[in-house]
């Protein structure tokens, strides 16, 4: 089992299925369970304004934001593919996700631009209470104790 963190509130956008695919400028072989890690930097409101709009105008209701969720995990998922972004796919073999072909919530969720990767989750489930761990950058491997604690919930 693998962690990745987020800023709020992506992080949040995600565990309550908002967002399935996550951007990222890299991509990985990794396939399984991903607990979803709310970094502990507050959300700043004008970098994550557009995003509600968006929410808004797709009919969704906004996720709670509250701080206890920060420097916390709040999710499990599991990480199902990864593919590099392309404009188009021109033929049913070829690899990568098509840009045009997103929801436009999706997109302004995300950074979707040639050449990022989609990571693609599904099964997303909240955890009831957030569970206080130190995030890292890049994937990362929590910590024993915090693996048994999401075990125990998701079980």
């Amino acid at each position: 089992m693998k962690a990745l963190t987020l800023w709020e509130p992506w992080a949040s956008f995600v565990a309550e299925n908002l967002k399935r695919y996550e951007t990222r400028s890299w991509g990985t072989s990794y396939r399984g369970l991903v607990l979803i890690h709310a970094a502990k930097r507050p959300p700043v409101e004008a970098e994550y304004m557009p995003c509600l709009q968006a929410i808004a105008r797709a009919g969704k209701c906004a996720p709670y934001l509250g701080a206890d969720r920060l420097g916390a995990i709040i999710a499990v998922a599991e990480l199902v593919n990864c593919c590099e972004m392309s404009p188009t796919l021109h033929f049913p073999d070829e690899q990568g996700i098509a840009i045009e072909s997103r929801s436009a919530l999706e997109i302004a969720l995300g950074s979707w631009q040639i050449g990022r990767f989609a990571w693609e989750l599904e099964n997303v489930r909240v955890l009831p209470e957030a569970i206080k761990c130190p995030g890292r950058q890049g994937l990362w491997n929590p910590p024993p104790e915090v693996i048994e604690q999401v075990m125990e919930v998701i079980a």
